[in-house]
């Protein structure tokens, strides 16, 4: 998967992703940093984490519609209330 980076409007790197959408200020990150560490539950252990994120990601992908709805909602949102980045 390509890389995109994000810069800010001094031209400066302020981030990568995995996929971009700029005119609805939305961007994914499938595997990010920010994921392991923020959603971790306390004493959960790494692998712990992974395997229960590995079968959250499983029922997304068997839930195709389910999954495309709630990125077009997503997308349909932020469209509606401006093109700015957000996290």
């Amino acid at each position: 998967m390509h890389v995109l980076r994000l810069r800010d409007e001094r031209g400066r790197l302020v981030g990568r992703t995995d996929f971009l959408l700029e005119d609805a200020g939305i961007f994914f990150e499938f595997q990010g940093k920010e994921k392991y560490v923020r959603h971790r539950r306390p004493g959960e252990s790494m692998e712990s984490f992974v395997l229960r994120e590995k079968r959250r990601i499983e029922l997304d992908l068997e839930r195709p519609l389910s999954t495309a709805g709630r990125i077009r909602r997503l997308i349909a949102s932020r469209r509606a209330s401006g093109p700015e980045l957000r996290q």
